[in-house]
């Protein structure tokens, strides 16, 4: 009998921890940076941000809109945290070299504002979250 409650715990903990990891891999993203300065960290965090939007919108070409050129040019207020990290890389000739990579975490709340606002601009009969984005839409 506490074998099979000490099994249950495990599978629960297994689960939630799969969970977790999944959900932050959703909200995370990643850009290639030539070095550790603002310009290339800020440049670095919109592409990272453009990358979670792409999966929360399952499309890879993002539409053009003024809500997304605002969330881009504002993405380090959707940020929860960065780190870098260097990502080796092996050339077709097989040289191996290193890359310095940001690595971007985001808030899933405002990531899902700002592609809920995006969808609302650019077509609002065939929103991705349409009862999200009524709500969003009376909120303000």
């Amino acid at each position: 009998m506490q074998m099979k409650i000490l099994l249950i715990i495990i599978i629960t903990l297994h689960l939630s921890v799969s969970h977790a990891l999944a959900q932050s891999n959703l909200y995370s993203g990643e850009a290639v940076v030539s070095s550790q300065s603002e310009a290339d960290r800020n440049a670095a965090i919109a592409e990272a941000l453009k990358q979670v939007l792409q999966k929360l919108s399952g499309k890879r070409e993002m539409p053009t809109s003024t809500a997304l050129d605002d969330a881009f040019a504002n993405s380090a207020r959707y940020l929860r945290s960065y780190r870098y990290a260097k990502v080796e890389r092996s050339a077709g000739d097989g040289t191996v070299s290193q890359e310095l990579r940001l690595v971007a975490q985001f808030m899933q709340q405002a990531a899902e504002t700002a592609q809920l606002r995006t969808c609302l601009e650019v077509n609002r009969r065939h929103c991705c979250h349409a009862g999200l984005a009524g709500e969003l839409a009376r909120s303000g």
